[in-house]
């Protein structure tokens, strides 16, 4: 080989060395693994209607090109089919009348109980005032703020309006790219691992 040649032959090895080292250390952070929570998207009218019947709605449960609705007596419920499932229930013109609300402590309680007799998972308050209480769930020791639930109570303990989610998330391991490109995703510290997880999110 002519020396030309050999000048040639070192300066390609170098491009090749250049793009593939930057190539393997990105396919190596690629190849990590985060915790995660994954949101269901799936669900029967049968469950649908167990949670109409649980928020004292009546009416028969039909599909909807949103999801899935109930109403009854003026009340409407509505589960969105989107990845959790966010469901809210109250007036079913929309408008809210302006009962007066429950004492605040009354109106914790209403909303705790509602979110167990529904299903939901332990919840803690983290805000509202007067009737109206916000709640986060509180999945294997960690706080999902991501997924509020909520609930406005009149005087006398009756329940005006409820948000809340029909299915909870699931622990999984992914990589970094799924969870920046995948809705469905949530990230979650390590620290509050549960111990027996998916390893994948398909």
């Amino acid at each position: 080989m002519t020396r030309g040649r050999l000048v040639a032959a070192l300066a390609s090895l170098a491009v090749v060395v250049a793009i593939t080292v930057p190539s393997i250390a990105l396919a190596r952070r690629d190849h990590e693994l985060v915790p995660a929570w994954r949101l269901g998207e799936r669900t029967t009218t049968v469950r649908v209607q167990r949670l109409a019947d649980r928020l004292g709605i009546p009416g028969e449960v039909r599909e909807a090109p949103v999801g899935w609705e109930a109403s009854e007596g003026g009340v409407r419920l509505v589960v969105g089919l989107v990845p959790g499932l966010p469901w809210h229930a109250g007036p079913a013109g929309g408008a809210v009348t302006g009962g007066a609300p429950a004492s605040r402590s009354a109106a914790i309680r209403v909303a705790v109980e509602l979110v167990r007799d529904v299903g939901g998972p332990r919840v803690e308050v983290v805000g509202g005032e007067g009737g109206l209480v916000i709640m986060r769930p509180v999945l294997s020791g960690t706080p999902v703020s991501a997924m509020p639930w909520s609930v406005l109570v009149e005087k006398g303990g009756r329940v005006v309006t409820a948000r809340g989610w029909l299915n909870r998330p699931a622990p999984v391991v992914v990589t970094p790219e799924q969870l920046r490109r995948d809705d469905r995703l949530l990230p979650r510290r390590l620290s509050d691992d549960p111990g027996s997880v998916s390893s994948n999110a398909d």
